[in-house]
């Protein structure tokens, strides 16, 4: 797939705005657009997985860096490096970019079905690994403990679902509207 200057230079501002929404205050837990650019770095970038993979992550990073800043200046009570788990969540967001490259079209049926699994297997990694690592409500260690577990989550994974609906909307449509500008300015020549 090739790129052109427009569709790199909106990538690199969606990166960017995914770092600043992530570490906004008072925004709804869970509500990020960091899975959304791991499904569409996954479509993008199928063909060059490195780059599928390092967008989100970076988002990621780089939202992280500045939680921690914050946290160590007292200016927020997120911590950005939390522990080992942590691991998992980057880990997750890499299995968000591989649901990318089974998208063949960017159409609104592939698109949506990505926009819900991701959070999904998001959803549950990420909650096993926070009832394996014993954090939140120090769940038991039974099948109870995990079922209670997830339960927790379900606010989180409703907002996430939402959010990559949303964001990968706004990517895809962004990208969408690229392409065809770009087309009409080569049939105009």
């Amino acid at each position: 797939m090739k790129l052109n200057k427009n569709t790199i230079g909106a990538l690199l501002f969606f990166v960017v705005l995914s770092v600043i929404y992530r570490v906004m205050p008072y925004r709804v837990d869970g509500f990020v657009p960091q899975l959304a650019l791991g499904i569409f770095s996954g479509f993008l970038f199928s063909n060059n997985k490195k780059y599928a993979f390092a967008i989100p992550l970076i988002s990621m990073l780089l939202s992280d860096i500045i939680y921690q800043v914050l946290y160590i200046n007292n200016y927020s009570t997120i911590k950005g490096f939390y522990g080992w788990w942590q691991i998992a969540q980057y880990a997750s967001i890499v299995v968000c970019a591989a649901v990318g490259f089974y998208i063949k079209k960017a159409n609104t049926l592939q698109v949506g079905v990505a926009s819900v699994a991701v959070p999904t297997v998001f959803f549950l990694l990420s909650n096993f690994f926070v009832w394996v690592e014993g954090m939140g409500f120090q769940h038991s260690y039974s099948f109870g403990g995990l079922i209670k577990c997830m339960t927790d989550g379900i606010p989180f994974y409703k907002a996430s679902v939402v959010s990559s609906l949303v964001f990968s909307s706004i990517l895809f449509g962004t990208y969408h509207l690229i392409n065809m500008t770009s087309q009409n300015k080569q049939l105009a020549k």
